[in-house]
């Protein structure tokens, strides 16, 4: 059996800035960021290890940006500053890149960022 995914929800609350809502069985975790002309939705069925990010522009209907993560091994969360420059972004690790269970502390060679502030941006890396 695969292990579940790897968080740490008090982490997301604190850098997205909402709290999630709890799916039935608290089964999965729907965030709903908005920012000026944005709106970014994640939910995380941690139990699956499934991920889904889309981000919305307002005026267009259909998300802008969408992925589907499936079997994600987890996320961390990074808080950094490096000179004036300052941050916190949350990085999800891909499906299966790891040969065993994700820690929530190694680092992940690649995946993608989410920063909410101050606007939305992801970025693959």
């Amino acid at each position: 059996m695969r292990p579940d995914f790897v968080w740490d929800e008090t982490e997301f609350i604190a850098t997205l800035n909402v709290l999630p809502e709890v799916g039935e069985y608290e089964t999965s975790h729907h965030f709903e960021v908005i920012r000026p002309g944005q709106k970014l939705l994640l939910t995380i069925w941690q139990l699956d290890g499934d991920v889904r990010i889309d981000l919305y522009q307002d005026g267009i209907g259909s998300p802008i940006f969408h992925v589907a993560l499936k079997e994600c091994a987890g996320a961390r969360v990074i808080k950094y500053t490096k000179g004036d420059s300052q941050g916190e972004f949350i990085e999800f690790a891909p499906a299966k890149t790891f040969g065993s269970r994700y820690d929530g502390q190694q680092t992940i060679p690649y995946g993608i960022r989410l920063r909410v502030d101050p606007h939305i941006q992801i970025e693959l890396f």
